[in-house]
């Protein structure tokens, strides 16, 4: 018999109203509750520590400040049993740590172009340490902006490229992102890995569900017609689908190099058609391994989603990973609790009426013998 910690999450996001704290009262009141059971731990509990829960803009943190802020969010991480925290190492074209490759991000900095004054990520891996969180760099491998200005880039490699019209970089739905067919843009995204891996005793590396851009319409049409001529048989998503599985398959090998006990882990959409004919993320292929360790989409649905109930679309995911060596984990939806699920449909109302919707999500999770789950995100537990 081993103790385990059931958690039962109920509303834990800050309502500004008092009207609205008061009608979901219910919701909010979080407990973690010691029980007696005679089923396995989980192996993996991770959490999303974002850019934005990282950042220091408006702030006046000094390293020391910063550090015990750090500190107060994995300390309730421990309370909720979490094992594992996804650092934004990067989340756009330029980086929340120590950077010879991208420059330092205005949320490290506070500003722009400006250097920042002490390294969040070096801080997080402290932090953890003393805690025993595994820490991995959570990297955002393509975006460079979801909200593009030309004066937005700073000094350096994205600058040049988008000055320059290299085609190494372009510009669709209002963001700016690095161009998948470029083999300098892959060359850049895995030199980054390098550092953060040579440089800092992280876990893994980390990468989420921003692959192609949704509705890239002809955004690389140049490379594609350029690939056909050169003999190139596959049609555009095949085409597609090798540009993004070829970064994939390196980073992986990547990772690999610093030790067999580094762990690349993904986390791409929770429906799997969507990141198939949509974002170009083979999922099916990387199931099958020897591309990630572990694949956690993100099953941010409840059990009424009109058109992704989560026991369902779960089933789809672990039929997919089933015989092979990449481990199934699960994103669960913190946010989501006490609020109208806008796109669940019939199910809109679901996560307002009940209060359990993620314990019975964890315990669903150990029936059918997932390796562990993720919560987004931090600032969604109480600290």
């Amino acid at each position: 018999m081993k103790k385990i910690f059931v958690l039962i999450m109920c509303c834990l996001l800050l309502f500004t109203s008092c009207d609205k704290a008061e009608k979901y009262n219910d919701y909010f009141a979080s407990t973690v509750q010691q029980t007696e059971k005679n089923e396995k731990e989980p192996e993996f509990c991770g959490l999303w520590l974002t850019y934005s829960e990282l950042s220091v803009k408006g702030k006046n943190y000094t390293e020391k400040s910063y550090s015990e802020y750090i500190g107060k969010i994995f300390d309730s991480a421990k309370q909720w049993g979490v094992t594992d925290v996804f650092v934004h190492a990067r989340a756009f074209g330029d980086a929340l740590y120590f950077s010879s490759v991208f420059p330092h991000s205005e949320y490290a900095s506070g500003k722009r172009g400006k250097k920042a004054e002490f390294d969040i990520l070096k801080i997080c891996i402290s932090e953890g340490e003393k805690r025993s969180l595994k820490i991995h760099a959570w990297i955002n491998p393509y975006r460079i902006s979801s909200s593009f200005k030309a004066d937005y880039l700073c000094k350096g490699t994205l600058k040049d490229w988008y000055e320059k019209n290299t085609g190494d970089v372009f510009e669709i739905n209002g963001g700016l992102y690095l161009n998948p067919t470029s083999e300098k843009a892959k060359k850049l995204v895995a030199d980054s890995v390098r550092e953060i891996m040579s440089n800092y005793n992280v876990a893994g590396i980390h990468f989420d569900d921003y692959f192609y851009p949704e509705n890239c319409s002809d955004a690389d049409k140049k490379n594609f017609e350029e690939y056909r001529k050169k003999g190139g048989t596959l049609f555009l998503q095949g085409f597609r689908h090798e540009n993004v599985n070829s970064l994939v398959s390196l980073v992986y090998a990547l990772v690999k190099s610093f030790g067999e006990e580094k762990i690349f882990s993904i986390s791409p959409s929770g429906d799997i058609d969507k990141n198939i004919d949509g974002f170009y993320a083979d999922v099916a292929l990387w199931c099958k391994g020897g591309y990630c360790d572990m694949i956690i989409p993100q099953l941010y649905f409840g059990f009424e989603n009109e058109t992704m109930p989560f026991e369902k679309t779960l089933d789809k995911w672990c039929d997919l990973c089933e015989g092979s060596s990449v481990r199934l984990a699960v994103g669960l939806a913190l946010y989501k609790i006490g609020k109208e699920d806008e796109f669940a449909g019939a199910g809109k109302y679901e996560w307002l009426k009940n209060s359990d919707i993620i314990s019975r999500q964890i315990e669903m999770l150990k029936e059918k013998e997932v390796s562990g789950y993720a919560l987004f995100s931090a600032s969604y537990l109480k600290f």
